[in-house]
């Protein structure tokens, strides 16, 4: 997290080192980190093409559907490692 970073204090969703890649070495997300506040609306904002379906794909691991997609990075969600659990699991909890 850079220096501008805002504390948040026990986030629904921490995105640690996140980075996509659909092509080897081309990220479309590279090296993203942020907490989501709990109990909040948060807006993933930027231009056309600047990777915000991806994160949003990435969250949902979507991309494992596809084995040229490398994703790299750690979610954590309530508290917990989403890559350590099945899909349909992470997909049910509200």
């Amino acid at each position: 997290m850079t220096e501008n970073s805002i504390n948040i204090k026990d986030p629904v969703l921490s995105i640690r080192n996140l980075s996509v890649s659909y092509d080897k070495g081309k990220y479309a997300v590279n090296n993203v980190s942020a907490d989501i506040k709990r109990n909040s609306v948060t807006a993933i904002m930027g231009p056309s093409g600047c990777g915000k379906s991806t994160l949003l794909r990435a969250i949902n691991r979507m991309h494992e559907l596809y084995e040229n997609i490398e994703t790299k990075g750690t979610l954590i969600l309530n508290g917990k490692d989403i890559s350590d659990m099945p899909t349909i699991k992470l997909r049910r909890m509200s």
